[in-house]
């Protein structure tokens, strides 16, 4: 019992070491659907003239999705700022001599809680700009995100759903 209970903390701290080694992705920036013939997506789409055209996006719904992602960015970039320095003492504590479980586990609880508050904030700050869009736009988005997934994945756009 206790060889299997160190196998599986040795399985979660080389899982978690794995993890923090990579690079931190960089925060939400929004929904983004891809540009033309593939190339990056803008990074607030919602000025993009070609996105507004496409979606029927209005100036007064384009200002509205930039006051939403203005108050939000904030909350993202400080998430990030507190997240980062956590990660990196996770790291250490996991490579390092002499930490117990127990330090490793209450770490994690901080890191996750930070990582919730982040989820939470763009799950909102996503649900708050599609109730800007009308039906017909939030469609139109869905798709237009669809086909950036799909070229992402070098595959062809997939037919739309009606």
């Amino acid at each position: 019992m206790i060889a299997k209970r160190l196998l599986l903390a040795a399985l979660a701290l080389t899982l978690a070491g794995a993890a923090l080694a990579q690079p931190p992705k960089a925060p939400p920036t929004g929904m983004s659907p891809a540009g033309p013939q593939g190339s990056p997506p803008p990074r607030k789409w919602w000025q993009d003239a070609k996105w507004r055209v496409e979606l029927g996006l209005s100036a007064e719904q384009a200002t509205r999705i930039e006051e939403i992602y203005t108050t939000a960015d904030p909350r993202f970039r400080d998430g990030f700022r507190r997240l980062q320095p956590l990660e990196e003492q996770l790291s250490k504590m996991i490579s390092g001599d002499g930490i117990t479980e127990v330090e490793v586990l209450r770490q994690l609880d901080r890191i996750e809680a930070i990582r919730s508050e982040l989820s939470k904030e763009r799950t909102l700050m996503l649900f708050r700009i599609r109730r800007v869009l009308t039906p017909e736009q939030r469609a139109k988005l869905t798709e237009m995100q669809e086909r950036h997934t799909d070229r992402g994945r070098g595959r062809p756009p997939q037919p739309t759903r009606h």
